[in-house]
This record gives C-alpha cells, structure tokens and sequence, in this order.
C-alpha cells in the first residue's frame, strides 16, 4: 500500500490547518459530533489534515480541504477519512447517510513519524450496500479496509 512520508514544511501546514479548523469548529459554537475534548478535537484534525494532505500529494491534484475550497471535497473532489495508526487495528471506511461525496479515500495517519497509508478507497454508494450499519445515530456504515479497491484503480478513474 502507497504510503506517504511528509517532510517537516508539509507537518507545519498540517498542524496549522488543524488549528484553524479547531478554532473555527469552537469559534461557531459547533457541538462536536465525537464527544471529545479540545485536546482530542485537535488530534482528530491533525489526523485528517495529515491524511487529505498526503493523498493530494499521491495523486498529484489539488489539496481543497481549506476552508477556501468548501465544496470541492477535501482532494479535488474526493473524500478522505483518516484513522490514527494502532497496532491490531481493524481499520474501516464508514460513510455517513448525509455525507455527499462520491469517492470515500481511507488513510491510516501516524502522527509520531507522520506518514500516512493510503489504504483503498470505495464509493458511498458501495459502502453503503456492502458495509455494516456500525453507526444508527449518523447511519454511518463501514466496510473493511480487506474489502476497499486499491488506490491505483482510483488514478485509473480520477484520469
């Protein structure tokens, strides 16, 4: 599996994405959707800032997770979703019911060595028939990374 090592400038404009998009996620008075603390919440977006920022770079297109680009998807069209690096993990791509991507990317995001696995990507549509209903409150389903395509078939679409 494609994995990205990003250098010390690519952490830097992780870690400062990440904050801008805590502080704005307090700033408008956000309920988190996780339950989490402040110091989990900017955590969870280190995670995904790392992950859209290393898929832009593997494909090669345009980083839009910005709050410039709000309806471009976090890379040129695509949705990204990043779990934390941990041994034994299972890890899963889960799609939400209201989420409007087309292309859901999995990430794996170790933020000790920051680089991150592109693990497969899926449709929604696909994940949404073939994986479990694991989230009733959001009717988030979740298919197994064994199951999603790998990232060269995506550069073969995205083209």
């Amino acid at each position: 599996m494609p994995t990205v090592q990003l250098t010390q400038m690519q952490i830097d404009t992780c870690i400062a994405e990440a904050k801008i998009r805590t502080n704005n996620h307090a700033l408008n008075g956000k309920q988190d959707k996780w339950y989490c603390s402040p110091e989990q919440r900017i955590i969870n977006d280190q995670i995904g800032v790392c992950a859209e920022f290393a898929v832009a770079i593997y494909l090669g297109l345009e980083w839009t997770g910005q709050e410039k680009h709000t309806d471009l998807g976090d890379v040129s069209g695509f949705e990204v979703r990043a779990q934390q690096r941990r041994d034994g993990n299972n890890y899963q791509l889960v799609v939400r019911g209201k989420d409007k991507g087309d292309i859901y990317i999995l990430c794996i995001v170790d933020l000790v060595n920051f680089w991150v696995v592109i693990a497969g990507w899926e449709t929604a549509a696909n994940v949404r028939t073939r994986g479990v209903l694991t989230y009733e409150d959001t009717q988030g389903y979740a298919l197994a990374r064994t199951q999603l395509k790998h990232i060269l078939d995506l550069e073969l679409v995205a083209l």
